[in-house]
Order: C-alpha cells, then sequence, then structure tokens
C-alpha cells in the first residue's frame, strides 16, 4: 500500500511509462526484423493479444476480489510480471537460435535495416498525413474508455437494475470485444487494402449504435448493453488498425517504432480526457447530452480519418 497518493501517483505514472515503451518495441521489431510472408500474420497475433489479454485480467481480478482484499490484485500482477520475464528472455534465445540456424540470417535483415536511410520524424508525420490521425487516435480512445467505464452507470441510473448488473455489462462488453481481431483481419487487408480506411469504416460503423444510446432510458435495455458492446468492439478495432498495422506501414522510412510510440501517446491522452470530460458531462448536462457528445466527436472524428 502506498504511504500517500503522491507516491501511488509517481509509482503509476512510471508503470504506464513502461508499458508505453514496450508497445512501440514490439512493432518496430516486428516490422523490421521479420520476413514479408510472417509479418503480417504476427501483427494479427499481436492484434489479438489485447482483447484477450483484457479478458483474462478481468476474469483474474474477479476471482481475486472474491476471495481477498484489493491489495492482492497489484501482488498477482507482480507474481505474473516475475514468471513472465525470465520465459520472455528464454523465447528470445530460442528465437534468436532458431533464426541463426535459417536459410536466412538475421545478420543480413539487420545490415539492410541499417542502410536504410531514416526520413526525418516530422516530414514523415506532416508528409504522410499521420498527423490527422492523431484526432481519431485520441477519440476512439475516448469512446472505448468512455463507454466501458461510464455504461454501467448510465444504465444503472436509467433503468431498475442491480449493481452487479454493472459486473455483467463489463463482463459481456471485454468478452465481446475478443471479436475485434477477428473482424479486424477480415476487413484489412482481404476486403479494405487501405489500413486508414479501413479504421475510418469502423467509425463510420459504430456511429448509428452511438445515435441509439441517445434514446437511453426510452428503449429496451438489450438495445443499450449491445450498443455499447458493438460501439466499443468497433473502436477496438480501430485501435487496433492505428496501434499494430498503420506504423508498419512506415517501415521503408525506419520509424515504425517511433510512428507506434506517436500514436499511442494520444490514444493515451484520449484515456486520461474521457475519465474527467464524461463524469462532469454527465452531471450537468445529463446522460443524453452525454451522448450527443460522443456522437459528435465521432463524426468529426471519423471526418478526420476519412
Amino acid at each position: 500500500t502506498a504511504p500517500s497518493y503522491a507516491v501511488m501517483l509517481v509509482s503509476w505514472s512510471i508503470n504506464g511509462f513502461a508499458q508505453f515503451g514496450i508497445w512501440p518495441a514490439v512493432i518496430k521489431i516486428v516490422a523490421s526484423v521479420l520476413l514479408p510472408e510472417h509479418r503480417r500474420r504476427t501483427m494479427s497475433y499481436l492484434a489479438f493479444a489485447y482483447p484477450v489479454g483484457a479478458t483474462i485480467s478481468f476474469l483474474v481480478a474477479a476471482g481475486v476480489l472474491k476471495v481477498a482484499t484489493w491489495p492482492w490484485l497489484f501482488w498477482v500482477s507482480t507474481i505474473v510480471l516475475v514468471v513472465l520475464a525470465p520465459l520472455l528472455v528464454l523465447s528470445e534465445h530460442r528465437a534468436k537460435k532458431e533464426i541463426d540456424s535459417a536459410e536466412v540470417k538475421i545478420e543480413e535483415s539487420a545490415e539492410k535495416a541499417d542502410d536504410k536511410k531514416k526520413t526525418s520524424l516530422w516530414l514523415v508525420i506532416i508528409k504522410s498525413g499521420i498527423i490527422f490521425m492523431t484526432l481519431p487516435a485520441v477519440v476512439r480512445c475516448m469512446l472505448d474508455v468512455g463507454l466501458k467505464s461510464w455504461g454501467p452507470t448510465m444504465i444503472m441510473e436509467n433503468y431498475d437494475v442491480t449493481p452487479s448488473f454493472a459486473s455483467f455489462l463489463t463482463t459481456f462488453t471485454i468478452v465481446s470485444n475478443l471479436a475485434a481481431a477477428f473482424l479486424a483481419s477480415w476487413l484489412y487487408p482481404k476486403r479494405c487494402r487501405n489500413v486508414a480506411t479501413a479504421a475510418a469504416i469502423t467509425f463510420v460503423a459504430s456511429l448509428p449504435f452511438l445515435v441509439l444510446l441517445i434514446f437511453t432510458g426510452k428503449i429496451h435495455l438489450s438495445f443499450v448493453v449491445l450498443s455499447i458492446a458493438l460501439v466499443t468492439t468497433f473502436m477496438t478495432v480501430g485501435s487496433q488498425y492505428m496501434n499494430v498495422f498503420m506504423p508498419a506501414v512506415f517501415e521503408s522510412e525506419g520509424r515504425t517504432g517511433v510512428v507506434a510510440g506517436f500514436l499511442n501517446s494520444f490514444g493515451a491522452l484520449g484515456c486520461m480526457i474521457s475519465s474527467y470530460l464524461f463524469g462532469y458531462l454527465a452531471e450537468n448536462y445529463g446522460w443524453t447530452g452525454t451522448v450527443k457528445v460522443w456522437v459528435a466527436i465521432a463524426l468529426v472524428a471519423s471526418g478526420e480519418d476519412i
């Protein structure tokens, strides 16, 4: 237990810094080291890892809280990290050994990567139009985190449900988001060759269900639950395009990891904004006004995506 709020804040900030540092590095390694025919499949596995990890973590957290107090959530996380760290190192050594014994040498791939002339980061951001992806990156995380965090409260204030229903909704939403990985691979690149266009499609597809949430309290509860699940699933698909597939496009400029970190940072900004903004809107303008803001920012962001 942290002795003060300041210690907790610093510790949690370091934790967030470490987590956001790992993701760009992983994308960089996959994009620059793996062969092209293996790269896309690995990207799909990475996209699937997020919703699976979120589902497992929620189920584990729910189980821990039934038999122990909340500090044990952090102890369990620590134990998992301690166990996985050596496994990660062993996996890295095994993978390197297999690569070294293969026909294609990792040294050749590394030399080619070193020979690539890195394009200026700001030139890449401006010239490629990636700067216009920042607003959609923010809004996606705002809606995803906002609906998952505030959706149960919105339902409890508009329908006659028990507090345990909030737990069910959270579980249902997270489990339904597992479909995001399959939807992401189904749409891109098989049916849509451009990753930015595919991301825009997910935004547009979520709009009817966001509009439906305006009528929360007037329509049947099942429509509200389904709408929340679908919107968060579409946002998860879009985030996978933004954070997994889009950075890989910049491998030829040698900026895969930096672009991944750049877009990921704006997603983190969206998470932070949603935690405070939506609570303020609900308290001062009601849920109808809050949902209208969700629809408005989704419209603006989908226009930016397109």
